[in-house]
């Protein structure tokens, strides 16, 4: 059955590394008969898998571990604008021309006398 948050807070903190270490391992046990092709109730794996995030979630806040803020954005100063720099026009690709085995062979004597 499914925890509820405020029940998870009433326990102590050594009770809720039980509860956690308990939720683990069954949840491994569930994960395997999963790939086995046993698993009778597939919704108890998911029940189960958010069972173990709400006590590590309670767990960590009774530690007193917070999650980290969010960093910060850096603001920087606005820049001036430079005006855009016409682009030079592209140069024309030349078309690729399939070439037979006569020229090829004329290429490959090409590049081995360069």
């Amino acid at each position: 059955m499914k925890m509820k948050a405020h029940d998870i807070r009433q326990l102590s903190v050594k009770e809720l590394q039980e509860k956690a270490s308990g939720l683990e391992e069954e949840l491994f046990n569930l994960r395997f008969q999963a790939k086995m092709g046993q698993l009778s109730n597939a919704l108890r794996l998911r029940i189960v898998r958010k069972d173990v995030a709400r006590v590590k979630t309670v767990l960590n806040e009774k530690r007193g571990e917070k999650a980290a803020p969010a960093p910060k954005m850096e603001v920087r100063p606005k820049e001036e604008v430079k005006p855009i720099e016409k682009a030079k026009p592209a140069e024309k690709a030349k078309p690729k021309v399939k070439a037979g085995p006569k020229a090829k062979a004329k290429q490959k004597d090409k590049v081995s006398s360069k």
